[in-house]
């Protein structure tokens, strides 16, 4: 190796900065506002259940892939199913159908008269028929009184 010399003057000031030269932004030893792996928010900018995570998927991984909004939905999802809020609504909408069923079923009951009286050969044909299926073996022998050998 060859060294050089130079005999140019260099005025530094009191910085110990050369004079003169453009000045170069000042660089932090942290890794501020470094967006990594396809994020668009820097970690910590979300909050949840004492955790911090990404604001732009709601992940509460460091160094994860991004999701974007399919990662919010995800976990909100999770959330939900986590938490329990999913039953609530799921009892919510079916008291909702149990009312419908309920009305229907009302509808079917018989009458303290009809029960008292025993049941009516149409009642007795109708039962028959919602009873047995067109492709059951047994049903053609359903009618006969006579012994199977």
């Amino acid at each position: 190796m060859m060294m050089t010399e130079s005999e140019t003057f260099v005025e530094y000031d009191e910085a110990g900065l050369i004079k003169g030269a453009p000045l170069k932004a000042a660089k932090s030893k942290y890794a501020e506002g470094v967006l990594m792996n396809n994020h668009t928010s820097v970690w910590g900018s979300w909050w949840s259940n004492f955790k911090w995570g990404y604001g732009c998927c709601h992940s509460l991984i460091k160094n994860s892939y991004c999701t974007g909004e399919e990662g919010k939905l995800a976990w909100e999802i999770a959330e939900q199913q986590r938490t329990g809020a999913n039953l609530v609504e799921d009892e919510a909408n079916g008291e909702a159908v149990d009312e419908q069923e309920s009305d229907t079923t009302r509808v079917k009951k018989r009458t303290r008269d009809e029960m008292m009286n025993g049941v009516t050969e149409a009642e007795m044909e109708e039962y028959r028929r919602k009873r047995t299926a067109a492709n059951d073996p047994m049903a053609k022998i359903l009618g006969r009184d006579e012994l199977l050998t």
